[in-house]
């Protein structure tokens, strides 16, 4: 999933998501701190030509959480849901991302799969197109260690 906000008349990649219902999109909450024309582009592989079997949905809601303040990222609750102006069908592009029931912890060394089109060096351009990564799961434990994020991560991540 694409977030796409209209700029000089031209709708941009912002940042990713993942469709969870056919009406809702989970993406990060410092997504949405400083635009207000926003879409979401589903179902596409290259973002300048998205080709048949995409859609391009406006959004009818955005619901950021209530604990996240954009002044203070460092406290967490960096979550928000978009509500789409309109269902969209599920088909060969376009699916629900795969989630693991409520309440699951995944396993340490868990293989996960990420795509989207972020920035591929620091400073760089985002691709055209959608990009995949293969990661395995890091357990709370090591994840909170000083020899890794430390007081970074938070209960509420």
């Amino acid at each position: 999933v694409s977030l796409q906000v209209l700029s000089s008349g031209r709708w941009r990649h912002n940042c990713g998501g993942s469709l969870v219902a056919n009406n809702w999109v989970l993406t990060a909450a410092h997504c949405l701190s400083n635009y207000q024309s926003y879409r979401v582009l589903l179902g596409a592989h290259s973002l300048s030509n998205p080709g048949a079997g995409s859609a391009a949905v406006q959004v009818s809601k955005l619901v950021v959480h209530q604990m996240w303040n954009s002044q203070n990222i460092g406290n967490g609750y960096d979550i928000a849901l978009i509500k789409l102006a309109s269902p969209v069908t599920l088909s060969k592009n376009i699916q629900t991302a795969c989630l693991p029931p409520a309440g699951t912890i995944l396993p340490r060394n868990y293989v996960c799969y990420v795509t989207g089109w972020g920035l591929l060096q620091t400073n760089g351009n985002s691709p055209d197109t959608l990009r995949q990564g293969r990661l395995l799961v890091v357990d709370y434990a090591t994840c909170s260690s000083a020899s890794w994020w430390g007081s970074s991560v938070k209960s509420s991540m």
